[in-house]
Parts: C-alpha cells; sequence; structure tokens
C-alpha cells in the first residue's frame, strides 16, 4: 500500500548510499511524495510541518521505535483496487484552497491532537490513540465532504467498516479496534495483539474473505485466527455488503530503511493461508502513519 511513499523513500535511500551523500533520506524523498518522508525511519513518528520558505526542514523525525509498542498491530482491508478519481496530492490542495474546516484544524485541532496521541504512544494507551486515530479519519472525510469540488474516497464498503469496528467496540465496552482512513477507500486498523484473532473473526463475519486472501507477517497468529470464533452477540453487527475484502493484510509496527547485502527478502516475511508455506510477499510497516490532511 501507499507504493508512492516506500518508493520514493527507497529510491532516496538508494541515492543517498550510492552517491554517499550526506543528505537527509527523509527530506529527500519529501521531493518525492509528502508521505515517503514517514518512511525512512521506523515505529512512530512525526512529519514537522516546518517553517523555512524552501521547505527543507519539513521532514520527518522518528518519536519512538517499532520496538517500542510490540503489542501494537496493524490491518489493511483492501477495498477495492482500481485508480481513485482524485489524486492526494491534488485533494490536499483543493481541501486546503476550500474547505472552511482547514483553518481551524491547522491553528488548533491537530496541534493538540498530536499532544494528546504522543502523551497515548508513550504511556501504550491504545484506548486513547484509538479515539484519536478514529477523529482524525472521521475529520478527513468531512474535510473532503466540504471542499469544493466535493472529494469523495470512501466507498458504501468503506462506510460500512466504520460502522462495524463502531459497533464492536461498543459490544466489547472499549476501544478495542480502530479504523483509520486516508486518500482513499482502503481501511487501515489498529488492535492490540491479544485481540486481533477475535477481532479478525468479527471482520470475516462481516466480509467473508477466502482463507487464500489473508497475507500475514506473522505466521503464529494465522493458527490462532484458524481456531478464532465471533462471538454470538457479534455476528450480526451491522448492515453491510457481505462482500469479500480484495485482501487482508497483517503488519506490526514496521522498521525504517535497511539496506540488503545481497538479494532476497528484508527482515519479516508475510505468510498467506493457503500459499506454499515459505512463500513470502513484500511486507511495508504499515503502523505510526499520519494522513496528508493532518
Amino acid at each position: 500500500m501507499a507504493s508512492s511513499a516506500s518508493g520514493f523513500c527507497a529510491l532516496a535511500a538508494a541515492l543517498v548510499r550510492v552517491f554517499k551523500s550526506t543528505a537527509n533520506v527523509s527530506m529527500l524523498a519529501r521531493l518525492g511524495s509528502g508521505s515517503a518522508c514517514r518512511s525512512a525511519f521506523g515505529g512512530f513518528v512525526v512529519w514537522h510541518k516546518g517553517v523555512k520558505p524552501d521547505g527543507s526542514d519539513s521532514v520527518a523525525t522518528q518519536f519512538a521505535d517499532e520496538n517500542h509498542w510490540p503489542e501494537m498491530q496493524v490491518l489493511c482491508a483492501v477495498l477495492q483496487g482500481e485508480k481513485k478519481d482524485t489524486p492526494s496530492t491534488t485533494g490536499m490542495q483543493r481541501s486546503l484552497r476550500t474547505s472552511p474546516l482547514m483553518p481551524e484544524r491547522i491553528a488548533t485541532t491537530v496541534p493538540e491532537r498530536m499532544r494528546v496521541v504522543s502523551e497515548a504512544i508513550k504511556a501504550r494507551d491504545f484506548s486513547t490513540f484509538a479515539e484519536i486515530a478514529m477523529r482524525e479519519s472521521d475529520d478527513l472525510q468531512e474535510i473532503c465532504a466540504t471542499s469544493q469540488p466535493r472529494i469523495q474516497y470512501a466507498t458504501e464498503e468503506s462506510y460500512a467498516m466504520m460502522r462495524l469496528v463502531k459497533a464492536y467496540n461498543a459490544k466489547k465496552g472499549r476501544p478495542t479496534l480502530a479504523y483509520t482512513f486516508d486518500a482513499g477507500a482502503n481501511c487501515f486498523l489498529f488492535v492490540l495483539k491479544r485481540n486481533l484473532p477475535e477481532a479478525v473473526a468479527v471482520l470475516m463475519q462481516h466480509f467473508p474473505t477466502p482463507r487464500g486472501r489473508l497475507c500475514f507477517n506473522d505466521a503464529a497468529l494465522l493458527q490462532e485466527i484458524e481456531r478464532a470464533v465471533a462471538p454470538s452477540d457479534c455476528r450480526d453487527l451491522v448492515d453491510c455488503p457481505k462482500g469479500p475484502f480484495v485482501m487482508l493484510l497483517q503488519s506490526p509496527v514496521g522498521a525504517g530503511v535497511r539496506y540488503l547485502a545481497g538479494v532476497g527478502v528484508p527482515h519479516s516475511r508475510a505468510w498467506g493461508v493457503g500459499a506454499p508455506r515459505g512463500e513470502s510477499k513484500g511486507q511495508k510497516g504499515m503502523a505510526g502513519r499520519r494522513n496528508r490532511y493532518a
């Protein structure tokens, strides 16, 4: 997912290595794609807006490394594979110019939420983290809706995922699963590792997906999911299309740039149910993301 982020960061890192440059990889990657500046680091990162006219200080820095919160897991429910009508950069620029929600967001909302979520990450406070993530995601949809012309990234399936997560959390009595959407229809989900098998069982109950479409970083988790069953009171939480995911991906909080000495697969593998054991699929750490509208 987010091929421009991973691709431009990989290109920037390769150029720095080949030319023995002292350039900041995050800054160089940002010239290709804003999101790419965050991919230079693992764990949780902060993308600074910067103050210099040339933008050279608009870079990312690591806030907490990938080992800080090992319980945190990320799922990506791929809901559609088609190219979106409005590219994210175009949408961001349009919203900045035309949405009446942007001035207050820039001036007060984002700084305050950054303060709160930073403390939540430090304390490994999932409930607060989840609430902020979902508020941010909901705000993105509102900003798109109030832009002129209106921008539509979310689909019927996207909104069904939002309703499902909220209904599941209500049944559990606490935030157990959190959604976030960037400029697209696909749903990213945060969940603690101990809650992941049941959460996936609930997702599969509402979006029945062939097991071969699950692509997980952790083979042991897949075995747990094979045994997991959705609780009886969580099997029909929302009215939704009941269509399958194109794919369901799982990842821990990812590492940053790594240079490989030779050919092969990086530090981790992803196992697909039904795929030959040992068949690897490329994995990209997906946690600690912030959408471009932040």
